[in-house]
Formats: structure tokens, C-alpha cells, sequence
């Protein structure tokens, strides 16, 4: 966590970075399918189901934590979007 000032007096003007969500007992860096902007004090966000974070959202890249924007969410390996647009683990007798 940071504060916008130096000289700051209180614990409510500190705020995550971004990569970092915040819980009661401060601040943690996000895991591997969840991201956060910083700025405030939130949780991290969840990509979702059959997601994956890489690092500028290459869904060929690194798979990283402390994700810092929803464009670094990927349809994670072995999972496939559907026409309606829904994300599902590759069929049996598929791969990606």
C-alpha cells in the first residue's frame, strides 16, 4: 500500500498499487486469474471461469500474478469460447 502524500496520518488515506487488492490486514498481490487497477482499497477481480492472467493478455504468454488490467485476462488452456459467447473446458477428444 502507498499514500498519495508524504506525511500522511491515517490508514484511510493509503491505497493499493496496482497488481494488489486489499483485506482486512492490508494489502496482497494478486493470484494467477484475478486482477486489480490499485487505487483504493478493493478486493482483486475475478477473470472468471476458464480464465487465466498473462502477462499484456497474449493468451500465449506468461501466466502472471499481480495482474493489472481486465485486458489481461485470457480464455485460459483447455478452455474454449462458445459461439453464445460462454467459456467451457474443451470437450473431451479436443485440445487447445
Amino acid at each position: 500500500m502507498t499514500t498519495a502524500e508524504e506525511g500522511s496520518t491515517d490508514s484511510y488515506q493509503c491505497y493499493t498499487l496496482p497488481g494488489f487488492g486489499y483485506a482486512p490486514g492490508g494489502a496482497f498481490e494478486c493470484e494467477y486469474g484475478y486482477w486489480a487497477g490499485g487505487g483504493g482499497k478493493l478486493p482483486c477481480s475475478y477473470c472468471g471461469d476458464g480464465h487465466n492472467t498473462t502477462l499484456g493478455g497474449d493468451a500465449a504468454g506468461e501466466a502472471i500474478t499481480g495482474a493489472t488490467n481486465a485486458s489481461d485476462c485470457v480464455v485460459a488452456a483447455g478452455y474454449t469460447v462458445q459461439a453464445t459467447g460462454a467459456v467451457l473446458a474443451c470437450p473431451q477428444g479436443s485440445y487447445k
